[in-house]
């Protein structure tokens, strides 16, 4: 039987894969890791402010880090609880990077802080994320 903090150490280990993937603009990784149709689900703390598809979110990840660059993140706080094949992360990540507006050359610097919730769901010994949202802190 594995025990909790081992599963734990699974979720937070894929928690900080998801972020490097959005940095390193690895769209084919988000793809894999979000769970099917019918049971994905995500708000985000940008435009559309509307709970998303997977094909909608997918689309939203892959527009947003196709036009970012130089991007950081720090996540603090993570708190992970497990129960059965199900856990849920709660945590604080700070974003920055240079959005980038192809059309006309421009940069604009942006930095923002989140609190987030992502739920995943473990089938046949992978995670799967299955629900994520984010909501955009004052600064």
């Amino acid at each position: 039987m594995i025990n909790i903090k081992t599963l734990e150490n699974e979720v937070k280990s894929l928690i900080y894969t998801i972020y490097e993937a959005k940095k390193n603009k690895d769209i084919q990784f988000l793809n894999r890791i979000y769970r099917n149709k019918e049971k994905f689900s995500k708000y985000n703390e940008y435009a559309p402010l509307r709970r998303l598809n997977r094909d909608e979110a997918l689309l939203h990840d892959e527009l947003y880090i196709s036009n970012i660059s130089d991007y950081s993140y720090e996540i603090k706080n993570l708190r992970i609880e497990i129960n059965d094949n199900i856990a849920i992360a709660t945590f604080y990540i700070q974003h920055k990077g240079i959005f980038v507006n192809n059309y006309n050359f421009t940069g604009k610097q942006i930095q923002n802080r989140t609190r987030s919730t992502m739920i995943f769901e473990k089938d046949k010994a992978k995670w799967f994320l299955i629900h994520e949202h984010s909501s955009r802190l004052e600064q």
